[in-house]
């Protein structure tokens, strides 16, 4: 009983210790959020496609390492129906981000017919 609760005591203090870590590992020196990581998280985005006159708001979330996933509102809606994106981002300058996305276009059936990549850039 006695090792057993030894053993989980130190697995207690073993991820108290990874959680304190991953948590000032994303700081500068003096405390303040790195830059790179203001983007990171969840943001509800206006989108705006010119050609269709269409807006529609969307769920774009980036993670750290540079994972990025979003989902609109109109995506299963014709024309086409699309599927859910997923891709990369960078930061490129000061407050400047660059992410890359690829996404499934179904046609009337539901057979995916192609994947599109879209860019996008954010300040």
């Amino acid at each position: 009983m006695k090792r057993s609760l030894g053993v989980l005591a130190l697995t207690i203090a073993i991820l108290a210790l990874a959680a304190g870590g991953t948590r000032s590992a994303a700081e500068d020196a003096d405390g303040r959020p790195r830059l790179c990581d203001r983007i990171e998280g969840t943001w509800i985005v206006q989108v705006h496609r010119v050609e269709q006159n269409i807006t529609f708001t969307a769920l774009q979330s980036f993670a750290a390492g540079g994972v990025t996933q979003a989902t609109g509102t109109i995506d299963r809606t014709p024309p086409p129906p699309i599927s859910p994106l997923f891709g990369t981002w960078k930061r490129i300058g000061d407050n400047s981000y660059a992410s890359s996305l690829s996404f499934f276009i179904f046609d009337d059936a539901g057979n995916a017919v192609a994947m599109l990549q879209n860019y996008e850039t954010f300040t």
